[in-house]
C-alpha cells in the first residue's frame, strides 16, 4: 500500500476487519442524530426491511419531521458486490470519498424509485401538517392560562383545567375541532372501562368552553355541551356538632386550629391556607380575608377564644401561619382524608367520612342563617357575590324549638356579653327586668 494512506474498514476501526468496535455499535444504546438538523430528539418509527431479510431500526426526528432508517454493520440497502479478497476494506484516497462512506453508514436515506420518493414526501407533509396542529394547540393552551389568570381565576383551577384538557387530547380529541372534543366526553371512559359520570363529563365540558371562549372559538349551537350539567344538583351534607368535635378532636394541635378556624369562619380551604400572621388579630379575636378566592368579596370573621388559644400556641417561625404553599395544602388535605377514615372507623360513623374541608363551610353557612335568619348577612360573611348562591343554606335543617337553650340576662354587661358569644335575643320581660336568649344546641 502507498504511503501516506490508511486502510479503513467500514465496519470497524482501522487495521483488520475484527478489531474493535464499530462506531454503530458503540453508540446503539443511544438515539443516534438527525441528519438534518443534529438533534437527538427522536421518535422510533417502525422497521425497516432489507435485501437480505433483516431489519433496521426508522426513526422520525421530532425537531424538524425527517424519517431515516439506521445503517450499520447487520445489513445494507445493496447487496455485497464480489469484487476481490479486500471486499471487506476501502482504501479512502480523499476528504469526499470518507464523507460519502460515512454518509453510507449513519442515515442517508435512499430512494430505490420515484415511487418510493412520493410516499416519503406525502408522510413528511402529514408530520409537518401534524406538528402544525399540535403547536397551535398549544399556542392555545397557553393563551388559554394567561387570559384565565388575568381573570383572577387561581393558577390551581387553571392547572386543573389544562390537566383535563390534556385528558381529553390523549383520548383522541382534536383541541381546535369542537364536535370531535364532543365525541370524546360523550364516550369517555375510566381506566377500569367504566364511562364517565356525568357530573365529571360537565366539569370536562366546562372547562373546554372556558378554552374555546379565551381562544375565539366557536362552539355551533347543534353541539349540545350542556347535555351532562345536572339541573336537580344535591344539597351539601351538613354534619352535627358532635361528629364535628369528635372528628376535630382527634388531631393535634396544628391541624385542628386550622380545622377549627374552618368551621368557626366558614373561609375556603385556600384562603384560610393563605392567611397570615398579620391577617389575625389575636388581641380582638378577628380574622381579615383579603385575598378571597373565586373572585369572592373581602370580609372579616370573629374567632372564639378557644381558637386564640390554639393560635398561640403555634411556632411564628413564618409569615404565613400555615405555611402559605399551595403543594403543602395538597398533602394536608390527604393527611386529612386518611386520618378522617380512620376516625370514621374507629367510632363506626360512616357518616364522618363525608366531612371534607369544604363541608365545615356549609357547616358555618347553614348555622348563620339559622341563628340570624337574614340571608344578606349569610351571603357578606361567605363572602358571595351573588346572593343565589348563598340561598341553598336556607332549607339545608329544620330546626325545631326544643333543639335551643336558654339563658336570661339582668343587666346591661351581661346582655353584650351573651350577644358577643351568638346567643340569639327573644325577648324582655317587663315585670321583672328579665332579658331571654337563646341558643340552638
Amino acid at each position: 500500500m502507498m504511503a501516506g494512506f490508511q486502510e479503513i474498514n467500514i465496519f470497524g476501526k482501522a487495521g483488520s476487519p475484527n478489531s474493535g468496535k464499530s462506531d454503530f455499535q458503540e453508540s446503539a444504546g443511544a438515539n443516534p442524530l438527525c441528519p438534518e438538523c443534529g438533534s437527538q430528539k427522536l421518535f422510533k418509527d417502525g422497521l425497516r426491511y432489507l435485501w437480505d431479510g433483516s431489519a433496521v431500526q426508522r426513526w422520525l426526528c421530532r425537531n424538524c419531521g425527517y424519517r431515516f432508517s439506521e445503517k450499520g454493520p447487520q445489513g445494507s440497502t445493496q447487496p455485497p458486490q464480489k469484487t476481490s479478497d479486500m471486499s471487506q476494506h476501502v482504501s479512502i484516497i480523499d476528504t469526499q470519498s470518507l464523507r460519502g462512506k460515512l454518509d453510507i453508514l449513519y442515515n442517508r436515506r435512499v430512494r430505490d424509485s420515484a415511487k418510493e420518493a412520493k410516499n416519503l414526501a406525502a408522510a413528511e407533509l402529514k408530520t409537518v401538517a401534524g406538528d402544525r396542529t399540535s403547536q397551535d394547540v398549544k399556542g392555545a393552551l397557553v393563551t388559554f392560562g394567561v387570559k384565565r389568570l388575568t381573570k383572577g381565576i387561581s393558577e390551581e383551577t387553571i392547572t386543573n383545567q389544562k390537566n383535563i384538557l390534556k385528558c381529553l387530547e390523549r383520548k383522541g380529541a382534536n383541541l381546535l375541532d369542537p364536535l370531535s372534543v364532543w365525541h370524546v366526553i360523550d364516550k369517555a371512559k375510566k381506566l377500569n372501562g367504566e364511562p364517565w359520570s356525568n357530573g365529571t363529563k360537565a366539569i370536562a365540558a366546562n372547562a373546554y368552553t372556558q378554552f374555546c371562549g379565551s381562544c375565539g372559538l366557536n362552539i355551533p349551537e347543534e353541539y349540545n355541551f350542556h347535555k351532562w350539567h345536572s339541573t336537580n344538583g344535591k344539597l351539601p351534607f351538613i354534619p352535627t356538632q358532635e361528629e364535628l368535635s369528635n372528628l376535630i378532636g382527634s388531631f393535634k394541635t396544628r391541624k385542628a386550629a386550622f380545622l377549627t378556624l374552618l368551621m368557626e369562619t366558614g373561609l375556603r380551604s385556600g384562603e384560610a391556607w393563605n392567611l397570615g400572621w398579620t391577617d389575625v388579630d389575636l388581641e380582638k379575636g378577628i380574622v381579615t380575608v383579603n385575598n378571597p378566592e373565586k373572585n369572592g368579596l373581602p370580609r372579616q370573621q370573629r374567632i372564639s377564644g378557644k381558637l386564640i388559644a390554639m393560635l398561640n400556641l403555634l411556632p411564628k417561625t413564618t409569615e404565613k401561619i400555615w405555611g402559605g404553599d399551595r403543594k403543602k395544602l395538597y398533602y394536608f388535605r390527604i393527611a386529612y382524608i386518611l386520618k378522617r377514615n380512620k376516625i370514621a372507623f374507629n367510632l363506626q360513623n360512616p357518616r364522618i367520612r363525608k366531612i371534607k374541608l369544604h363541608t365545615m363551610r356549609h357547616y358555618y353557612a347553614t348555622m348563620e342563617y339559622h341563628r340570624t335568619k337574614d340571608l344578606v348577612h349569610v351571603q357578606e360573611k361567605l363572602g358571595h357575590k351573588s346572593i343565589l348562591n348563598t340561598m341553598i343554606y336556607t332549607h339545608l335543617i329544620d330546626f325545631t324549638e326544643d333543639e335551643y337553650h336558654s339563658v336570661t340576662a339582668k343587666t346591661q354587661t351581661e346582655k353584650l356579653e351573651l350577644l358577643s358569644k351568638g346567643w340569639e335575643f327573644i325577648c324582655q320581660d317587663t315585670t321583672d327586668g328579665l332579658i331571654y336568649f337563646r341558643k340552638r344546641k
